[in-house]
């Protein structure tokens, strides 16, 4: 399993090099307020560490316990998998990983990684529609997010739907896929952690329109990237995002009121400045696994 784990590490990092080759989003923009991008970027780490709490926090809810530093290693170093066509990388990778430490079965860790998904989604796409209400662009994107948004809360809170989900899934494929669903209930307490996460990321975007433009933006243009982000991870065919994700943010900012250059160069630099975060957390869990007891975790886990 390690060599696995290792040879996709390995791939993850060359699909991430081709995607940015042929996007061509290596180019840096003025920056206007270099202490507003300082903050944008420490809120933009703080995010990243809290995701990969948020990774603990749902696996020990499925009875799976992972010291922080491990949970830390399994997102930081299958991170680039997102890059890699197809999302199931997304999802596969880190439970390949954990399962390799823990013992756990992958298919069973990998559900818990799609619930964890699922989540993410549904937390982005709250905050996403915020916002669009917010710029009054309903419209234009909320309608489609609102849909997505009805669409995992029925998948994932629903019973009578996520069974009548799982029975078509069977009846196309002529195999039973079992679909997450995960009590409401249970949900609420993991929920906060979750919203960390998001709320980070999207003040970081406030920071750094700030710093690239040069004066204070709405709050409402904070919402641009939980929007685009998650329906940037639901468009499957495009790896990590790209192409998507700009798109969105880009008309987002325009719909703001944004001046269309100035949206378009900070969409650009905000791919740039995730990526700056996709490394962060990299190298903190290559740190991790050297300098801390990132061993195999034997024990309950085993049986799980």
């Amino acid at each position: 399993m390690k060599k696995y784990v290792n040879l996709f590490i390995y791939i993850s990092l060359i699909f991430l090099m081709i995607a940015l080759y042929k996007a061509d989003y290596l180019k840096v923009p003025v920056i206007h307020n270099y202490f507003a991008v300082v903050i944008s970027v420490l809120l933009l780490f703080g995010g990243f560490v809290s995701n990969a709490l948020q990774w603990k926090v749902i696996l020990s809810g499925s009875g799976i316990k992972l010291p922080s530093s491990n949970a830390i290693v399994s997102v930081g170093l299958t991170i680039f998998g997102k890059y890699i066509p197809g999302k199931i990388w997304l999802v596969v990778g880190k439970a390949a990983y954990v399962s390799s430490m823990t013992g756990a079965p992958v298919s069973s860790i990998s559900l818990v990684s799609l619930n964890n998904q699922f989540i993410t989604l549904w937390v982005g796409l709250t905050l996403g529609f915020i916002g669009i209400m917010g710029i009054g662009g309903l419209h234009l994107w909320g309608w489609i997010t609102f849909g997505f948004w009805l669409l995992l809360t029925l998948l994932i809170f629903s019973p009578i739907f996520h069974s009548t989900i799982n029975k078509l899934v069977k009846l196309v494929i002529k195999k039973e896929v079992k679909l997450p669903y995960i009590n409401f209930v249970n949900v609420l307490a993991i929920l906060p952690v979750f919203f960390v996460t998001w709320l980070c990321w999207s003040a970081g975007i406030y920071f750094l329109v700030w710093g690239l433009s040069g004066e204070p933006t709405t709050l409402w243009n904070a919402f641009a990237f939980p929007l685009a982000g998650s329906l940037g991870i639901i468009a499957v065919i495009s790896p990590g995002g790209l192409g998507v994700r700009e798109g969105i943010m880009t008309g987002y900012f325009t719909l703001a009121g944004m001046d269309t250059t100035l949206a378009v160069t900070i969409t650009v630099m905000a791919r740039l400045w995730f990526l700056l975060g996709e490394i962060f957390i990299f190298l903190l869990s290559l740190i991790l696994k050297k300098t801390t007891n990132c061993k195999k975790v034997t024990g309950e886990n085993e049986k799980t």
